[in-house]
């Protein structure tokens, strides 16, 4: 079970939906580098795994929901407040309230 579970219905085609989440995704990698080692794409682009700095993760896209999944460390779980909030903000400004 994750420690981090958050669905958000995306309102939109799946094929959409998944680009969103990859420009989210790519963006959140490019202003946090620091904290990102590896992002793997599954070959239609709806799902990527993602490993970091006392995390790992998913981030998928179905046809009616962006699901984020993410498994903290103990020292990580600290943060999972605010983790979880910037998450759920990020998809907020992405796919809209």
């Amino acid at each position: 079970m994750a420690t981090i579970d958050i669905r958000k219905a995306h309102g939109t085609s799946t094929e959409e939906a998944a680009t969103k989440m990859r420009a989210m995704l790519e963006l959140f990698v490019e202003k946090r580098a620091e904290l990102i080692k590896n992002v793997t794409w599954a070959p239609n682009g709806q799902r990527a795994d993602v490993k970091g700095k006392g995390f790992k993760g998913s981030f998928a896209v179905d046809a009616s929901n962006v699901t984020i999944a993410i498994d903290l460390s103990l020292v990580a779980r600290a943060f999972k407040g605010k983790i979880e909030d910037e998450l759920t903000k990020r998809l907020s400004t992405t796919f809209g309230t």
